[in-house]
């Protein structure tokens, strides 16, 4: 099934396309980018049609206007897809060691904040350290704070990965713990997996009910228990206190 040619970019800062482009001559470009000469914009449309594809302009400067015949929704898709990679690449370079505190006898309210806080933090690519503090005789309690660690350990198992087993150091107990980067990926692409699909129903919904074949497969093959919360750049070390 041919896929019906927009009638208009779906963001505002998107380039001329199809009946928006008026000027009356153009240097047409294939989809794979060759010169297909000097056309009027009747004839380029018609290509287009022909096709089964959008008439884009790309260069409404030049003397003449270029334009380039392309699937438009899949080519934005994967602009985008480039830009996210190129954020998350960025985002990577300058993760975060997010340091949640709490005490070996912390209660379910304030546990539950703790867990909270380290789900998100895993979600946005930081690492997490947790720490336990013991005052005076708590020493004797030591084994508590590693089951307390334990449990959060396994509460956040779906996200993350221990880096760092409970270890005490000196009056502190601390683990950390990296955000499971296969997980992440995964959840990404079902997220926009999800999002390219109410796309492709939005266009469906304004051109009538009528999906493309390019369209249908998404365009490619795819008290003392009050804690603090700290965060640090994870290599300056630098740390900021919190008070809840």
């Amino acid at each position: 099934m041919r896929r019906q040619q927009q009638q208009q970019t779906d963001d505002k800062d998107g380039p001329q396309m199809n009946s928006d482009i008026r000027v009356p001559t153009l240097r047409l470009l294939a989809e794979d980018q060759s010169l297909l000469g000097i056309v009027s914009r009747e004839e380029a449309l018609s290509k287009a049609r022909e096709a089964g594809l959008d008439l884009v302009m790309i260069a409404p400067d030049a003397k003449p206007p270029v334009a380039r015949i392309m699937d438009y929704s899949k080519f934005r898709y994967e602009q985008q897809k480039k830009k996210r990679e190129q954020q998350k690449k960025a985002a990577a370079s300058r993760q975060e060691l997010k340091e949640l505190k709490m005490r070996y006898n912390i209660d379910t309210g304030d546990y539950n904040v703790r867990l909270k806080q380290a789900l998100k933090f895993l979600h946005d690519g930081d690492k997490v350290k947790l720490t336990a503090q013991f005052r005076g005789r708590e020493m004797e309690f030591k084994e508590l704070g590693v089951k307390l660690f334990d449990k959060f350990q396994q509460d956040v198992a779906e996200l993350a990965i221990v880096e760092s087993k409970a270890h005490l150091e000196g009056r502190s107990m601390h683990m950390v713990l990296a955000p499971n980067k296969a997980v992440l990926q995964r959840m990404a692409a079902a997220e926009e997996k999800s999002k390219r699909a109410a796309e492709r129903s939005k266009r469906a919904e304004a051109r009538g009910g009528v999906v493309s074949g390019s369209e249908s497969d998404g365009g490619e093959s795819d008290g003392e228990s009050d804690g603090e919360v700290a965060a640090s750049g994870g290599e300056q070390g630098e740390e900021q206190e919190v008070k809840n």
